[in-house]
């Protein structure tokens, strides 16, 4: 016959066979574990009486095995040993003394009991992260079971050698349902795990995040160590998981904020590791402290809580393996022990044969070399990080000293900041967003007070001070540049309500000038600029026969529209079926239909008629696409300019538009669809891999397919018609990053020609400067590639007084790229 006891026992074990969780040992085997509100929900007091009486065991009361020996009760019920229970309450062995490592006074090793308790008690008692609980550098045994599961696992290197096995895990939250609510336990999070070689930087780190008690400091919830079978000591930190990784990740992974008010968002995250330093350096207790490493795989990136926004940020400092923490009164100097090269100080580049003392300054250099490598990736994507990188590594390779002792992206030539560092700034400041005025602020302050000589250099609460003055002052803040604001529109001029643009802008109407102001308006062709009262319906004005009046209105690119925001509304158009309109949408309609201008016909001898052209005149696009040797690098984002502004293109346009490549210009593809487009350039891209760009023979293609339908035009005035029956306008879009073939004819390499031969037959055709418009799309950064395209952009259309050619990074505002060439005002 079965006793009660073995009775309950498998009742028990039948029901918790359904609740049991998985979870994941020390060594990182599977391991399951039971939540305590399971044993809470199952051991009521009746129940618990009832047991108690027919295991004929007197004493204990159900209320006191609850609130103190639930665990052990469970353990024993499980095990069949509830003959133990009186004489563990005895000996004062209740949940709080679990996991046992050791037996009782009144149990030995031996004993089965024992044997049975310990090696079924890890079920029952997981390692949680409860605040009121101590885990610091707690000693676990292998089996103990932490209630996480694993999610993925990366090998992140360190510096000299160091390694640390990183896994992210999600915390179940049925382990921690029964801790008070004000006990907060992440979601995910990160174990750090180093193996016994690595016991000093484990320790450094654990003492470090023991120490700095900062919100600017990467949140450690926990560290525990257990030994293996080797007697090896492993210890693991315990850290809230970054849900966006790293700055380095984020380079990586999204692009660049674009709105003033996300830049701004951006640089107060970055704002806080310089207030984080401030803490690590100055800490009460310690005559000095140093992160050692900072750099972007360092700063760890967070959520803000209380805002609803993926650009808001919270930046904080992580991983202390490299730290200093000196206490006060101990003759002790800090020294270089490896910090990653490419964010170290030229005061130490022969660190690995001199050991250098170091201090503060160290993270001074090293955090100028994250704000200038942040900004350069604000201003020109991920693509321009890695293309200062580069320009970084071909510098020094002309340095051996550095180059041989492995410094072949660092920041400085062993005594200065790089040249190209300084250039890179030059570039930032000429080719930034007009609307950004916080960046080209904060890469001032780096340049003058962080990349600069060890003595000169400011402490980080001075830098904290600094970047929340920039941060806070309303020039370069909260209020947008007013040339850049939709409120801008929405204060010149009555508004359709909820539309947020004027309402001019949105029925195509001309914009009025107040009564007695004179309306600018540019001559087109060798005309120079002259005031005349803005045209109405039917007014008449007497100016030069067979010229155009080209009009200068409110430009669509005041939207600020940058590819980012041109694929999330293409997305939501596609997957949502939603009507939203870009900012500028209807402006940027009537610009690319032919509103750019406005025509003249002959009247009575002497009088001409102004009359808009017919709304099916669009501007034809012409893509050409550099695919040559330079630009094979940039292939992914040129397929999702191509992607993206097929897109634009085909809404705008019916009709489409034309892509080629420089590699075989005579190769012409008509798209209605981007899907079209970008499946060309797919599969023609590279094609142009093995040599140099010939762009004046690619570009004189295109410039004699637009110059061929019109020779045959027998009137100079045939092109200006009043129905619009003519040829159409046209558009010409040059993807490339202006590194062309340096071995053909001059610095421009017959480029300039090519277009100086349209501008003739321009001109000698009576056509007037918006019909025609040349706009080059740069991609990288390359010096000679802006050289050569500024030149192209100002300086051949003040020779020839006639400027049809633009040029715009691919940062700029979309509106500017598609209109830069025909409005004077937006070139």
């Amino acid at each position: 016959m079965t006793s009660p006891i073995l009775n309950h026992t498998q009742t028990f074990k039948d029901h918790l066979r359904g609740n049991l969780k998985n979870g994941i040992t020390c060594s990182g085997e599977p391991g399951q574990y039971v939540p305590y509100s399971f044993l809470l929900n199952y051991w009521r007091p009746q129940k618990i009486h009832s047991l108690l009486r027919e295991a004929k065991i007197p004493g204990p009361k159900p209320k006191s095995i609850i609130n103190n020996y639930l665990r052990v009760f469970s353990i024993l019920v499980y095990t069949s040993k509830l003959h133990l229970l009186q004489s563990l309450i005895s000996a004062q062995k209740n949940d709080s003394s679990l996991p046992w490592s050791q037996p009782p006074e009144f149990l030995e090793k031996a004993d089965p009991e024992y044997h049975a308790f310990f090696s079924n008690q890890w079920k029952f008692c997981p390692v949680l992260l409860d605040p009121d609980d101590d885990l610091c550098d707690t000693r676990l045994h292998k089996w103990s079971v932490l209630p996480f599961e694993e999610r993925k696992s990366v090998r992140q290197p360190r510096p000299s050698g160091r390694e640390a096995t990183t896994k992210i895990m999600v915390v179940h939250d049925d382990a921690h349902a029964h801790l008070p609510r004000r006990a907060k336990v992440p979601r995910l999070v990160l174990l750090k795990t180093y193996e016994e070689i690595y016991h000093d930087e484990y320790r450094l780190e654990r003492e470090a995040n023991n120490v700095f008690a900062s919100k600017e400091i990467a949140p450690c919830k926990g560290s525990f160590h257990w030994f293996d079978e080797k007697n090896g000591r492993i210890g693991t930190l315990i850290f809230e998981y970054a849900e966006h990784g790293t700055l380095l990740d984020l380079y990586l992974q999204s692009h660049p904020p674009y709105l003033p008010e996300d830049i701004k968002a951006f640089w107060e995250g970055i704002a806080g590791p310089a207030k984080g330093l401030h803490t690590i350096h100055k800490q009460v207790g310690y005559q000095d402290g140093l992160h050692h490493d900072m750099k972007p795989s360092n700063i760890l990136v967070f959520s803000k809580e209380y805002i609803d926004s993926k650009l808001v940020y919270d930046f904080k400092i992580g991983d202390f393996g490299a730290s200093y923490l000196i206490p006060t009164n101990v003759t002790l100097e800090a020294i270089n022990r490896g910090t990653t090269r490419t964010y170290a100080p030229p005061e130490i580049y022969l660190g690995d044969s001199v050991k250098y003392i170091v201090g503060p300054t160290l993270d001074m250099w090293s955090i100028g070399c994250i704000i200038i490598e942040a900004a350069v990736w604000l201003t020109f994507n991920e693509r321009g990080r890695q293309d200062f990188r580069n320009k970084r590594i071909e510098e020094i390779s002309k340095l051996p000293d550095l180059r041989n002792l492995g410094y072949g992206d660092c920041f400085h030539d062993g005594s200065v900041a790089l040249k190209c560092v300084t250039e890179y700034v030059n570039l930032m400041k000429l080719h930034g967003r007009p609307s950004d005025k916080i960046t080209p602020e904060i890469v001032n302050l780096a340049t003058e007070n962080l990349l600069v000589e060890e003595d000169s250099r400011i402490n980080s609460l001075n830098l904290h001070s600094r970047l929340r003055a920039i941060l806070n002052d309303k020039r370069s803040s909260e209020k947008l540049d007013p040339t850049h604001s939709l409120e801008a529109y929405q204060t010149k001029s009555p508004s359709i309500v909820g539309s947020g643009m004027p309402q001019q802008i949105l029925t195509g109407q001309p914009l009025r000038s107040e009564p007695g102001e004179m309306a600018p308006f540019e001559m087109s062709g060798d005309e120079k600029i002259s005031k005349v009262s803005t045209p109405g319906p039917s007014s008449t004005q007497p100016v030069g026969p067979g010229k155009l009046i080209e009009s200068n209105p409110s430009s669509a690119d005041e939207a600020e529209v940058y590819i980012d925001q041109l694929s999330s509304w293409i997305k939501s158009k596609k997957t949502q079926w939603h009507n939203d309109e870009l900012p500028g949408w209807k402006l940027a309609q009537g610009q690319l239909k032919g509103r750019d201008f406005v025509s003249l016909e002959p009247f009575q001898h002497s009088t001409y008629q102004v009359e808009e052209q017919n709304d099916t005149n669009w501007r034809t696009k012409i893509i050409l696409i550099d695919n040559s040797k330079s630009m094979q690098k940039y292939r992914e984002e040129v397929l999702r300019w191509v992607s993206e502004l097929g897109y634009l293109v085909k809404e705008l346009d019916p009709d489409g538009g034309e892509i080629r490549c420089t590699s075989d210009h005579t190769k012409v593809v008509k798209f209605k669809r981007s899907t079209d487009a970008k499946r060309f350039v797919s599969e023609k891209f590279a094609d142009g891999k093995g040599a140099p760009c010939n762009m004046e023979n690619a570009l004189l293609g295109v410039v004699d397919s637009i110059r061929e339908p019109q020779s045959t035009v027998s009137s100079r005035l045939s092109f200006i018609t009043r129905s619009g029956s003519g040829p159409k306008k046209t558009t010409v879009l040059v993807f490339t990053d202006g590194v062309w073939d340096s071995s053909l004819k001059n610095g421009l390499i017959g480029v300039d020609k090519s277009i100086e031969s349209l501008i003739k037959h321009m001109k000698d055709s009576g056509i007037g400067r918006p019909n025609i418009s040349i706009q080059f799309l740069r991609f990288g950064s390359e010096p000679v590639g802006i050289k050569r395209l500024e030149f192209l952009d100002d300086k051949l259309g003040e020779k020839h007084e006639f400027d049809i050619v633009d040029h715009k990074p691919v940062t700029a505002c979309i509106w500017k790229i598609l209109n830069g060439a025909v409005f004077r005002g937006t070139d």
